[in-house]
Parts: structure tokens; sequence; C-alpha cells
């Protein structure tokens, strides 16, 4: 949804996306516009809480788990757990990219390719966005990798 309506956002959002006008990456923000709207009056306009508020949030959430109920026993680091969750969504994007490139090629192997008017025009729209979903795939994957490697070292 996108809206300016602040009772609207407050009735039927759940998190937020947030964009600003300065063109910096947009920022997820896990809590309710309410809460977002308290939390920016609070720091009184100051840089958005999002990414720190989300980290916090599954950070919490983590914690709430029983040691006992781990397959190591609770000695896994908080920052691995963090990282392991960052990467599954950014395997998941690749997949599904993946995915597309494999029904592209599926799609090249028919009849109606070869026989039927607009069908090349179909696959080549069809290969195009293949190629940039997972291209987009691939740089995303690879930013956090230098993110999470420049963090470390």
């Amino acid at each position: 949804v996108v809206s300016h309506d602040r009772y609207f956002l407050n009735q039927t959002t759940q998190s937020l996306l947030i964009f600003r006008k300065d063109g910096r990456m947009p920022q997820y923000y896990p809590f309710g516009y309410s809460h977002y709207r308290e939390r920016m009056a609070r720091n009184q306009g100051k840089d958005s809480p999002g990414r720190e508020l989300a980290e916090q949030a599954m950070i919490a959430g983590l914690r709430a788990v029983p040691r006992g109920s781990s397959l190591t026993g609770g000695h896994i680091s908080e920052e691995s757990i963090y990282r392991d969750w960052r990467f599954q969504g950014l395997l998941e994007e690749l997949e599904e990219a993946r995915k597309g490139m494999e029904e592209w090629e599926k799609s090249l192997w028919t009849e109606a390719w070869y026989e039927e008017p607009g069908e090349r025009e179909k696959a080549t729209r069809q290969e195009e966005k293949a190629r940039e979903k997972w291209t987009k795939a691939c740089l995303n994957w690879y930013d956090t990798w230098l993110e999470w490697n420049e963090t470390e070292g």
C-alpha cells in the first residue's frame, strides 16, 4: 500500500517500507505506523530507526527461544544467526531467479516458438526479465556478502 493517509496506514499496515527524499535505500520498519511516528517524535526527526529496530526485534525473538531447544545447546552467536537469516532470504531470491531462467529455457523447446507469430518476441521479453531478475539477485547477494565481510575484517 502506498499512501499518505495516516489513519489508513495505521489501520492497515503492520510494517513499513520507508522511502526518503534524499535518495537513500528504502528502510524496512517492522512495526506499525503509530509506533514509527512515536519513535520519530522521540528522536526528533533524526535518522530512521528502521534497520536498527528490525535487528533488535529479530535478536529479541531469538533470545526468547529456550537454550535447550537449540541443536548446538545454545552456543550459536547472535551474529552468525543474523548472518544466516539475511543470507537465507538472498538464497531464496536466487532460487526464484534460477527458476525463471529455467522456465525461459523450456519455452525455447516448444513447437509454438518456431511456428506461432509473436512467440519469439514473447520469449525474448521473458529472457530479459529472467536475466534482469538473476542479475539483481546475484548483485544483492554479493553486496550483502561484501557488507558482511567488511564488518568482520
